[in-house]
């Protein structure tokens, strides 16, 4: 039996309108009830994913902001870590004057955004967590735990990805939540690596893991699981970065809930035999 169960959010366990349906929270719950432990696995912000735990209403991790920042049931924090302000600084310039890039910030206590976001509207609807406005030209450095810029040309954003890795390969994870995203992390923080993190402190083995995910910053978490599945809605260049993986439907149609929940009834008919 699966001990430890991670999934991304958006395009994997919420559905089409970016929100948790009644069958995902029952599914979830279900879960708990088994004792088996769940963490969100995303690259939102921790306040955000905080507003869905509690709707959700189980003890539950939250592995946030791709991985650097962890997040105990309790609410306690296991593990946080942010950008050096100097590289924050360096990798904001790159986008100072792309009127068509939108650059977000993650710090230990918000969403910040150099400019309004068209291609984010509705994805927070359920949470209600919105961004505040910084200036681009005196951006904050501290606490920085991630940088995501934005883009309606996913073109641009590749060129700027591989820049990226040409000047940053030391210091930086560069991944992607989908084609109009890139992503910065410090180099030591995946979702990969939380899950591990996780494992150990649970005394979990990962053999006895289950990772969902649908995009690139889903990728270590999917390679470091025991057993890993994406949502057939996924990223084309997630699955030809891990081939074999197999896709157990639409987000649209809970389809984690649904692969959960067959797994469940399978347990429970092993369990009375």
């Amino acid at each position: 039996m699966f001990r430890l169960v991670a999934s991304d959010l958006d395009g994997t366990l919420l559905n089409a309108e970016h929100r948790l349906s009644k069958r995902s929270k029952s599914c979830l719950e279900r879960l708990h009830q088994h004792g088996i432990h769940f963490a969100f696995a995303t690259g939102r912000h921790h306040l955000d994913v905080a507003k869905l735990h509690q709707y959700v209403g189980i003890p539950a991790f939250m592995v946030t902001s791709n991985g650097a920042c962890i997040h105990a049931p309790d609410g306690s924090v296991i593990y946080q870590n942010f950008l050096d302000e100097a590289l924050c600084a360096e990798i904001i310039a790159l986008f100072e004057n792309q009127p068509n890039i939108r650059v977000h910030l993650y710090n230990s206590r918000a969403w910040l955004c150099s400019d309004i976001e068209p291609l984010m509207a509705g994805q927070n609807q359920q949470t209600g967590f919105t961004p505040e406005r910084f200036d681009i030209r005196k951006p904050p450095l501290k606490n920085i735990l991630k940088i995501f810029v934005t883009c309606g040309d996913p073109a641009i954003l590749e060129q700027y990805a591989h820049l990226g890795r040409q000047r940053f390969a030391d210091d930086v994870t560069l991944t992607s939540s989908g084609k109009h995203f890139l992503e910065f992390n410090a180099k030591q923080d995946s979702k990969g690596n939380a899950l591990r993190l996780l494992a150990n402190q649970l005394n979990v083995e990962l053999k006895h893991t289950l990772a969902f995910g649908d995009s690139m910053n889903d990728l270590s978490m999917l390679k470091a699981a025991g057993c890993s599945l994406v949502t057939s809605n996924a990223d084309p260049r997630l699955t030809k970065a891990m081939p074999g993986l197999k896709a157990i439907g639409h987000h649209a149609d809970d389809a984690v809930a649904r692969y959960l929940t067959s797994y469940l009834n399978s347990e429970l008919v092993l369990e009375n035999d």
